[in-house]
């Protein structure tokens, strides 16, 4: 029996490797990745300027909530830093990336997702097969801080166990979201698989935020198989549900959660440490409140935050408010609302409660890491959107008598 595989469709799972291959010495001290990541780029732009030729520049519109996204902290940017290339540059590597998803989404979305699945189910098994065999790292990282220390951390092959926390998510979601589309059940082998893979490696490295995020989920699914199945999705109800989780998580330093997660990976969710960097985050927020500081990164975000040790806020919210302030977060905000308004007119219940689940991890994480940093968690809201939009549209024409 042979094997075959179309060029188009080769030439789709190495972009989509390439985009989420880790930013690490590991792989970007190869000069060979940096040159397919580049030749990437090229393609990537090809592929958009023949759809949007096509399309009448649909893909645009698709993405129209995250480009309001990028365009914000572009402005802030610009309004804080001036003319600065690196940021410029890095901005629109995002960017269009995203519009080469919604592309994609456009041009075969079953394929897309399939693809993705696979991808990051790929890195998140090498991964977890490197904390196996190398419990104290592939790799070292030394992190100095502001008072000429440091401290040694752990690298694995999707970087630092936080970091690989945000592919767990992605992939539990996209293999989520294929379930459902194809009216699968809620979980199927395959799903359950990842997720195996996915709670393995958290617990295994110390993730305390990965461990949480991906009980929460287990919890919420094990509700909608109990008693979810015949009721109507209620947004009010999954609204009050989260702000409760909140609650629980922060107040107490997850009380609910603490015990459990000491006893899985031997580590305190403590958030002391974090509470120093959003308050120095808030005091430099506090000096710019409407648009923020712009998108800023490496030494210069270490700088401001006074802790040489932290590359990020830790919070999404906070995140979000450092790059572009409360016109930013508004445009965050209104992304969520989105998304939840189009799952609550979404029929299809099992939908409806996937992708509320993935708005769930999404927040969740969001409490103590801060996502927006990174283009893959732009890339998994550029998914929802389009599902979400993609489903409302074939209910819309089922209705209508346009559909089978």
């Amino acid at each position: 029996m042979s094997f075959k595989i179309s060029k188009t469709k080769l030439a789709l799972y190495v972009s989509i490797l390439l985009i989420f291959l880790p930013v690490s010495d590991l792989f970007y001290g190869n000069p060979l990745i940096k040159i397919a990541v580049n030749i990437n780029y090229v393609y990537i732009l090809g592929f958009i300027a023949i759809m949007v030729a096509s399309k009448q520049m649909r893909i645009f519109g698709k993405s129209k909530i995250l480009m309001l996204f990028f365009l914000v902290m572009t402005i802030s940017t610009l309004v804080n830093s001036g003319i600065d290339i690196d940021k410029f540059i890095s901005l629109l590597k995002m960017a269009i990336i995203i519009l080469f998803i919604a592309a994609q989404w456009e041009r075969n979305s079953q394929e897309l997702i399939s693809t993705v699945e696979n991808v990051l189910l790929m890195l998140v098994f090498a991964n977890f097969i490197s904390l196996l065999l190398y419990p104290n790292g592939v790799y070292e990282y030394f992190m100095p801080n502001q008072w000429g220390g440091g401290e040694v951390d752990k690298q694995w092959i999707l970087e630092q166990k936080n970091s690989f926390s945000y592919y767990c998510i992605i992939l539990l979601a996209v293999s989520s979201i294929r379930c459902s589309a194809l009216k699968m059940k809620i979980w199927d082998r395959k799903w359950l698989l990842e997720y195996l893979i996915c709670i393995a490696s958290v617990v295994i490295s110390k993730s305390s935020t990965g461990t949480i995020v991906l009980l929460v989920e287990l919890i919420y699914l094990a509700l909608y198989r109990l008693i979810g199945k015949e009721n109507r999705f209620n947004s009010k109800f999954m609204t009050l549900a989260i702000s409760c989780v909140y609650i629980i998580f922060v107040s107490g330093n997850t009380a609910l959660f603490g015990n459990v997660i000491h006893a899985l990976t031997g580590k305190s969710s403590d958030l002391s440490t974090r509470l120093i960097i959003w308050k120095n985050s808030f005091d430099y927020i506090s000096q710019r409140p409407i648009l923020g500081g712009g998108y800023t990164f490496g030494d210069e975000f270490q700088s401001i935050l006074g802790n040489l040790h932290f590359s990020s806020t830790h919070n999404m919210i906070v995140q979000i408010m450092f790059y572009g302030g409360i016109a930013l977060l508004a445009v965050f905000i209104y992304t969520v609302v989105h998304l939840v308004r189009n799952v609550s007119i979404i029929k299809e219940q099992k939908i409806a409660y996937i992708v509320f689940g993935i708005v769930l991890m999404i927040l969740i994480e969001g409490l103590t890491e801060s996502l927006v940093g990174s283009v893959k968690i732009y890339i998994l809201l550029q998914i929802l959107i389009s599902f979400t939009e993609s489903e409302m549209l074939y209910e819309r024409e089922v209705e209508n008598g346009g559909a089978e």
